[in-house]
């Protein structure tokens, strides 16, 4: 989560809510915060436990897009290998 999702700035903070809607309590140390890409803070724990059940944004329902893994990429390369004539 720490490479997709960079921390929230103090300045972030300060000028959001500030209250985690997941958990409800008050976001006030940056290092455990993370921002998603369409604005939204949260607990790092929070979110990581959010996006266990879901794959959207708490707040405006953004849409996470999981990374393929190396299987997959290769099982989807192989398909298109041999069923494109």
């Amino acid at each position: 989560m720490n490479m997709y999702y960079p921390d929230a700035t103090a300045e972030e903070l300060a000028s959001s809510d500030s209250v985690c809607i997941i958990c409800r309590d008050d976001m006030s140390v940056p290092a455990s915060t993370k921002k998603l890409p369409c604005g939204h803070i949260f607990h790092k724990n929070c979110l990581r436990s959010w996006f266990q059940r879901q794959q959207t944004c708490p707040t405006c329902r953004w849409v996470r897009k999981k990374k393929l893994g190396v299987g997959a990429i290769r099982a989807r390369a192989l398909y298109l290998l041999f069923t494109v004539q």
